[in-house]
This record gives structure tokens, sequence and C-alpha cells, in this order.
């Protein structure tokens, strides 16, 4: 591969990066997030639809704040169609916050569990990619100050990732309820964003607007989420795999056939 490499996207979305190699000989706890352009990219491609589908819905606002930006995919999808005046992106990790610049974004290293406190007036759309978030963490476990994220002057939409619907609702149901103060039964993981939009409203005056339900081959994965200020109804898509096809290129290829060139495959 060259060193400037261009995965586009969705077919239409450019991302830029030197040289990616494979991390699939490393545990996955040490393997960085850009690793999963190379390495799952039947993962990216089903995100990418997800979060493409919640930006649609805001449209062009004047500035945005990613709190935990990672390889930038959303990054890129977020600039060509919300097309924001001020774009700032935080991440935990050097590398990643290096590849962010690289690919003309404003970042920075910043801890998602400090940030949303010290940026909360000036920016329009606020999107953070909580790992393994639900109402529980989010309210009083590792996330506990997901609701700092809704204040704001100018805040007007939130977008964030819920790992619940990674399992039956059966499972843990009844924790989530509890958390949000209710002792609602849920018969699917509608029902569940259904009462945290409701829960939502009660506590920042905003609810949630989209959910985009991540699902790869007959295994369902994270949720994409997207609140709006005000009171609305929840509309609900699921993206799937087979579905999303292979819309990802390595520089004007099909990530496929490139990654058969590659000496590394």
């Amino acid at each position: 591969m060259s060193a400037q490499d261009v995965y586009t996207l969705l077919n239409k979305y450019d991302l830029k990066a030197d040289g990616l190699q494979t991390e699939e000989h490393l545990n996955k706890k040490h393997r960085s997030y850009i690793h999963y352009l190379l390495d799952d990219p039947e993962l990216v491609s089903v995100k990418c639809n997800c979060v493409e589908w919640l930006f649609q819905h805001v449209g062009k606002v004047d500035s945005v704040i990613e709190f935990m930006a990672g390889a930038g995919c959303a990054s890129v999808i977020l600039r060509d169609l919300c097309q924001p005046s001020t774009h700032q992106t935080l991440e935990l990790s050097p590398e990643c916050v290096a590849h962010l610049e690289n690919n003309g974004f404003k970042s920075q290293v910043g801890d998602v569990k400090k940030t949303p406190a010290e940026y909360v007036d000036g920016w329009q759309f606020k999107i953070v990619d909580y790992p393994f978030g639900t109402i529980v963490t989010n309210t009083r476990g590792d996330w506990k100050n997901f609701l700092d994220v809704f204040k704001g002057d100018v805040t007007q939409y939130v977008s964030w990732t819920d790992s619940a619907g990674s399992y039956p609702v059966k499972i843990h149901g009844k924790t989530y309820a509890e958390a949000m103060g209710t002792d609602e039964v849920f018969s699917d993981w509608e029902d569940y964003f259904r009462a945290y939009s409701k829960w939502l409203y009660e506590q920042t005056g905003f609810s949630i607007v989209r959910v985009a339900r991540r699902k790869l081959g007959n295994k369902f994965g994270s949720c994409f989420v997207l609140a709006e200020k005000g009171d609305h109804a929840t509309e609900f898509k699921i993206f799937q795999s087979e579905e999303c096809g292979d819309d990802i290129l390595l520089n004007g290829e099909p990530l496929g056939e490139a990654k058969e060139e590659n000496s590394l495959w």
C-alpha cells in the first residue's frame, strides 16, 4: 500500500490514513480504533450507514464537537452532510489525534470523563461514542457525566452509542427500567428507547428522534442514537451487513480486491 492511503466510505466520503497495517495478531484490548478500517470493514460499513442516516436528519449546523472521534469515520460523514463552520474533535489516543489532524480536523487529546463539563456552550451538535454505554453506565457508571453533554446555550442535537441492544432485552431490561425510575416491562428494544426518550426529556428537555440498530449476520450489535431538543417521536431503522454491501474503497478499488494485492493479506 502507499504511504497515504485513501479509504472511501459508502463510496463517497474520503478518509486518509498513513500506511495502516493489520492488528489481527493483537489481543482486541490492545488494538487501536484505526485498525477497524483494515481488519473489520464490514463493521465499519454498517456503522457508517447508521450514522449517515442519523446525520441526514440533522442537516446543516454551525458547530460540532465530538468527544470520542476515534478513527474519524463518522467525522468525515458529518463534515460532508452537516457542513459545520467549526468542528472540534477530541480523543484519548494521541495516535487518533494525529490521524484526525491528518484529515483536516482540529483535534486534541481529551478524556471524555472530564471534557463534557469543559465544553458546554457554543456547540450546536455534540457526539459521544461511549464504549459499552447503556442507561445504567450513563447514570451511575463509567459515563455518569452523560447529562452534562446536553447542557449548553445553543445545544440542539446530541448523538451517542448505546450497547444495550447487543443482548436480548429480557436479560437486563429490569435493570434498565430501574435506572429510568420506572417499573415498565420492555417487550423489545423499541420499548427500551421510547422509555429512554421519555426519561431523557424529563431530565434535559431533549428526546430521541432516531435509533439506528446494527446487525452483522444474525447478531445484533450496538445502536446509534440521535436526540433533539424538544419532545419528539422516535424513528427506528435496522442496518444489516448483507444489505449495506461492499461500499468501502481503498485507493479507488473495492477493499476486498485491494487487500488481496497487499502482502499483509
